[in-house]
């Protein structure tokens, strides 16, 4: 009987220790996702930088290839970059609301598990900030412009060319 009374005690030792490894091991697996979702974040904040920069680019090639076109330069070219336009626009807003739906995720992620941003990983912390910046500042961005735009017509006037 003692015998048995000792193994039933090692059991119940040897499930307490398991259940603490099991939920250190949930808790790892929980950190890994946040870094993988924030990775994702990241990354799609920073394509879509590149498709907004490269619609950007597109306009002033579209208005040189309209105006090469009066010395024979082919109209592909502006059919390719009118299609092009409109489609890197959409992919680059597409990207940013793909990286916010990730970072908010990671985010819920570590709130859920009842920590704070600051205490996680450096990892997890600067893809936050990056993918967080990036997008502000394409927001801010073309508010800037805007304005820089208004002062312009209001100094110099409105002039049609």
């Amino acid at each position: 009987i003692k015998v048995i009374s000792n193994e039933n005690k090692l059991h119940q030792k040897l499930t307490r220790i398991d259940t603490i490894l099991k939920s250190n091991d949930s808790n790892l697996i929980e950190k890994e996702e946040i870094l993988k979702l924030s990775n994702l974040g990241k990354k799609y904040s920073l394509i879509g930088t590149l498709y907004s920069c490269f619609s950007v680019i597109s306009i002033p090639l579209n208005e040189l290839f309209w105006g090469l076109r009066q010395y024979g330069f082919s109209s592909i070219a502006i059919v390719i970059t009118q299609i092009l336009l409109p489609f890197l626009a959409g992919a680059g807003l597409i990207s940013l609301l793909l990286s916010i739906y990730f970072i908010r995720s990671s985010i819920k992620k570590i709130k859920k598990l009842g920590e704070k941003i600051k205490n996680q990983d450096s990892k997890i912390i600067k893809n936050i900030k990056v993918a967080s910046l990036i997008y502000l500042l394409l927001i801010i961005l073309p508010i800037l412009t805007g304005i820089g735009v208004l002062i312009d017509i209001l100094v110099n006037g409105f002039y049609l060319y």
